[in-house]
């Protein structure tokens, strides 16, 4: 009898709570649709997320030019025919031009370094549009480094890194101003005259 006494009030006690309860309380999963897996890398894919950059670009090139060129003409008159014979004495002309040239240009370039960028927007096809800007001054010389790309998730490696030659339309800017910078190109008078002559 107390066995089942103690029974009816704790089924009137657990419906009362169930009455009690508002009615959008529902039992649902401890995570979220966006949440990450436990079992994922902690990579960029959203909007907002933060990933490094590698910079490493190297860039070599160079052009050769070669160029001959030989030209010549020859034109004689006589004397004619009639009372003007011996008036008109033979006469010859003849010019002849030649050319040659070479030219040889090359430029090696390169860039290393690490740059934090933002995810601004995922593409329709899940490609990731980066921006980053990064100013540095130190001792009154100011640097800039400015990326954009657009990245694939899967080459995005484990530690949320992804080298700069596998973002795809890079843009990298490196941008110094300072007493360096200013030292590193010709004066006014100098560019005038450049300009003039």
């Amino acid at each position: 009898m107390k066995r089942s006494r103690t029974f009816f009030l704790t089924l009137a006690a657990l419906s009362a709570l169930s009455a009690a309860a508002p009615a959008s309380t529902r039992a649902d999963s401890l995570w979220a649709p966006d949440s990450v897996s436990l079992f994922s890398d902690n990579k960029a894919r959203r909007a907002g997320d933060v990933l490094t950059v590698r910079i490493v670009e190297q860039t070599q090139s160079s052009a050769q030019a070669n160029t001959k060129t030989n030209k010549s003409e020859d034109v004689s008159f006589g004397p004619g025919i009639g009372p003007i014979v011996d008036l008109i004495k033979k006469f010859g002309l003849s010019s002849g031009t030649s050319m040659n040239a070479a030219g040889q240009t090359s430029r090696n370039g390169s860039l290393t370094g690490r740059i934090a960028v933002t995810v601004k927007r995922v593409d329709a096809n899940g490609n990731l549009v980066l921006e980053g800007v990064r100013d540095i001054t130190l001792n009154a010389e100011k640097q800039r480094i400015v990326f954009r790309g657009l990245v694939r998730p899967a080459d995005i490696q484990p530690d949320n890194t992804v080298a700069s030659s596998l973002v795809a339309d890079a843009t990298i800017e490196f941008i110094g101003k300072g007493v360096i910078g200013d030292k590193q190109r010709p004066g006014i008078i100098s560019r005038i005259f450049k300009f003039l002559f």
